[in-house]
């Protein structure tokens, strides 16, 4: 029961302060003023795009095309 109750304050709490301090700390001026930054973004979204794709294909041989999508 106590391990319940220390799991429940952990995500509840603890670890939704932890996300929302680290947003604090982003510097959104610093970050699209610098160019090399702006430049790596569109690599994010491909290594994005191919993370999403790759289980995507894998689980379109067992699923159908929606629910492989969101498995992906």
């Amino acid at each position: 029961a106590t391990q319940d109750k220390l799991t429940s304050i952990g995500y509840g709490f603890f670890i939704p302060i932890f996300f929302l301090m680290t947003g604090v700390k982003l510097n959104l001026r610093t970050l699209l003023t610098n160019p090399h930054a702006l430049a790596l973004i569109p690599v994010l979204v491909v290594c994005f795009i191919m993370a999403k794709i790759t289980p995507m294909l894998v689980f379109r041989q067992r699923f159908n095309g929606r629910n492989a999508f969101a498995g992906g």
